[in-house]
């Protein structure tokens, strides 16, 4: 068996404004979610998700359909259903005030793997807010047992089935997701058991613990000392189950134990050893379940190589020396060659892309027959995932080997592994700003055998030019247009410039920010006519508008548009932001992504109308800012992901990555078609020293066809003070849950001294 904690964090106060003055991140929104970590033997506990939530709350907008009610889940505490999946109760609240729309009532999440929960229940047990409810299934009788607390007094009481608001009765995981129970909630509430009482059934149980083997304390959950309580910090009363014989069980419906924390008797919080942890409970899970959640949500690192064996035909001759062969040599080899990818990596893609209509996405370099005969090295990672690599094998134990008899080889190699230090070098024009030497919205695209790198900038827009992905960042910039300045005019910002080709023309989708007013920023489109490096080839830009002509936003702001293309169609997606004036003072609504075709030849113009995809919709993406902006596509056979950079855009250190998914060839201007994965995917949690990571685009590695992540990420000093945005790039990991992971630096992807293998080459 292993064991899972679920717990809040703290939520205290706001993010450290000393970097960021003026500007204010509640802590609640972010931490007060549910966390989970997970033990083999009930005492060390590892969390998950970087110690980040894993459950959030969804926002409201009945209350303010304009910008919404942030919600926060506080409380949590984990139980089995009588079928054995899982419940997660909790207290749902405005921040760290009262939930304004369900005060009184208990959130109730079901799960069948803790990965994925449907939409909560809310059952209403007070008038007044609660906290700490504590729920079980009890077998004996077939009901649900429920315990809070209220500012009145300490409450429980049983049920087999709660009363829907219609008046008919459905057992607790048939509640249609979303409804409220009704005031009374066909619950039978009681008063808790009186202190003596409950201490004479006790002493006739010959038992002080609500928990199995606890001895000399009264603890049934986390920190709650010297009590006979069914929660935690819950002190100075003796309050338990109501119908369990024999024994004060105060958890989740443990199978065959009937145990409720069974880590945590005598405990104090920090005993968990997870920062600013608040428990909930501790429940028992099998080992196939915690496998699943820590295949989603635990740290996925390189654990070691597949055995590698080829057979060799006799008589067939190996590569030959001067081939291909000499692009696989270690870097410190005579033979200095340009290094290729294994065939592995790029023949499916290869294939699926032709059949599917995604050609411009695909880098054109090809694999050799020779190159392909020796294989790579398939590495296996923590998740149960893998990935093949580049070997070099030694050119001069391959020309030992005899081909013209049977006979078995031992053939060493080094594994090829790329590692990019963060930040990357960056060259500026002597012009440049000195105070500027960051780069935000850093974007590379391959166009015809080069890479161009874009990012956000001045009226004078700029490529860095090179053969590779990664020389892009140290070349010189190289001015292709700068923006005119109308009267009154000192300045224009250009934002997340990022180049697409559409049908053989290369265009660069930008937004104009006249005088650095972010109050006022559009997106536009420039046509490129000739060479990309010819400033003479740019055409002015042009405003992006819908199919009637009118401003693609009026009354707001457009900005990070994008652009793909799928199933035979043309998709722009861009972050939309309306404002509002009505009170004399500006009032900014949420920046939602939104998604509309375009014709290829037009593409600054709509030919449908605009959908919302998504609106900020959890604290993660509503941390300070109410922001999901800089969609960007990432393609993985018949999957779509794009990833939505989420939350703060005044203080930077809180940005992070969500992604949007949805399937290859479905009509995604329908939003049900799209799934919003309702935890972030990178924070600054994910990569110490790496804060605020975000808006990346994805483009193809040309020597191994893995998709690589162009991102920024703001560096600490010594003094933990903030610095500039700078660019950093990250192979992107394919996950055993087939998410991608964001997080695979080359520590966790190939630890130093792990790159040496060997070949058994059997000539038979």
């Amino acid at each position: 068996m292993a064991y899972l904690l679920c717990y809040t964090k703290r939520g205290e106060g706001c993010y450290p404004e000393h970097n960021y003055p003026g500007h204010k991140g509640y802590n609640c929104d972010w931490e007060h979610a549910v966390h989970l970590a997970v033990s083999d033997d009930g005492c060390s506990f590892r969390p998950l998700r970087n110690n980040t939530g894993i459950l959030f709350a969804k926002s409201s907008f009945a209350e303010n359909a304009f910008v919404g009610v942030t919600k926060t889940l506080v409380d949590p505490w984990i139980f089995r259903a009588a079928d054995g999946s899982f419940f997660v109760s909790a207290v749902r609240r405005n921040r760290n005030a009262a939930d304004s729309e369900r005060c009184g009532c208990m959130a109730v999440y079901h799960s069948k793997d803790l990965v994925h929960y449907e939409e909560p229940v809310f059952v209403r047990l007070a008038g007044e807010e609660v906290r700490r409810p504590r729920c079980r299934y009890e077998a004996e009788t077939g009901a649900y047992y429920v315990e809070w607390e209220t500012e009145s007094g300490l409450w429980g009481g049983s049920c087999s089935s709660l009363c829907r608001a219609d008046g008919k009765t459905a057992r607790m995981e048939e509640l249609t997701p979303g409804e409220d129970c009704g005031a009374e909630a066909d619950v039978r509430v009681e008063k808790c058991f009186a202190l003596e009482a409950r201490r004479l059934e006790l002493d006739a149980q010959e038992t002080d613990a609500c928990g199995a083997g606890a001895q000399g304390s009264e603890v049934c959950g986390a920190g709650a000392q010297k009590a006979d309580v069914c929660g935690a910090g819950v002190q100075g009363t003796d309050v338990c189950s109501v119908g369990v014989q024999g024994t004060d069980v105060c958890g989740a419906g443990v199978r065959g134990s009937e145990v409720c924390s069974p880590a945590t008797d005598g405990m104090q919080a920090g005993d968990f050893g997870i920062e600013g942890c608040v428990p909930g409970n501790v429940i028992e899970i099998t080992q196939e379940e915690k496998e699943t959640l820590c295949g989603y949500f635990d740290e996925i690192r390189f654990v070691g190589v597949e055995p590698i064996r080829l057979e060799w035909p006799v008589g067939k001759a190996l590569p030959e020396t001067g081939t291909d062969l000499e692009a696989c040599v270690p870097a410190d080899h005579p033979v200095d060659k340009r290094e290729r990818g294994t065939s592995a990596n790029l023949a499916g893609e290869s294939a699926y892309r032709a059949a599917n209509d995604t050609s411009g996405e695909m880098a054109s370099d090809v694999m050799s027959d020779s190159a392909a005969c020796l294989p790579g090295a398939v590495c296996r990672y923590s998740d149960g995932s893998t990935h093949e690599k580049q070997v070099c094998w030694d050119p001069e134990a391959l020309a030992r080997v005899d081909v013209s008899r049977p006979g078995v080889w031992k053939i060493p190699g080094t594994i090829r592994q790329k590692r990019w230090e963060f930040p990357l070098p960056l060259k500026f024009l002597p012009d440049e700003p000195k105070d500027f030497v960051g780069m935000s919205d850093p974007c590379v695209t391959e166009y015809r055998g080069k890479y161009y790198l874009s990012s956000s900038g001045s009226q004078s827009i700029q490529l860095r030019i090179a053969d590779t992905v990664e020389g892009t960042f140290a070349a010189e910039p190289v001015v292709i247009y700068r923006v005119p300045l109308n009267p009154g005019v000192r300045y224009v910002g250009t934002w997340a410039a990022e180049l697409h080709e559409i049908d053989g023309v290369l265009y660069l989708f930008t937004a104009l920010c006249e005088n650095g007013d972010w109050e006022q920023v559009k997106s536009c489109i420039l046509r490129c006519k000739g060479d990309p490096a010819d400033p003479a080839s740019w055409e002015a830009p042009q405003l992006c508008v819908k199919r009637d002509g009118s401003l693609l936003t009026e009354g707001g702001i457009s900005l990070d548009m994008t652009y793909f293309r799928d199933g035979g169609k043309d998709y722009v997606m861009w972050s939309d932001r309306k404002m509002c004036y009505d009170t004399g003072a500006l009032e900014a609504g949420t920046a939602d992504i939104y998604i509309a075709t375009v014709d290829q030849k037009e593409p600054y113009r709509l030919t449908s109308e605009p959908c919302c995809v998504v609106r900020p919709m959890y604290g993660w993406d509503r941390y300070e800012t109410e922001v999901d902006e800089g969609p960007y596509l990432l393609r993985h056979m018949d999957e779509l992901f794009v990833t939505v950079s989420g939350s703060s855009t005044g203080m930077g250190d809180l940005y992070d990555v969500g992604v949007l998914r949805a399937k290859s060839g479905a009509d995604l201007l329908r939003q049900e078609n799209w799934t919003w994965i309702p935890y972030p995917l990178l924070t600054k949690e994910s990569v110490p020293g790496e804060y605020g990571p975000g808006h990346n685009n994805f483009v193809k590695d040309p020597d191994t066809g893995d998709d690589l992540m162009v991102y920024h990420a703001i560096p600490h000093d010594a003094q933990d003070r903030t610095l500039q945005r700078q660019p950093g790039i990250r192979r992107v990991h394919w996950a055993k849950s087939g998410l991608p992971y964001l997080e695979m630096t080359p520590e966790r992807d190939l630890p130093e001294g792990s790159e040496r293998v060997v070949m058994e080459l059997v000539v038979k």
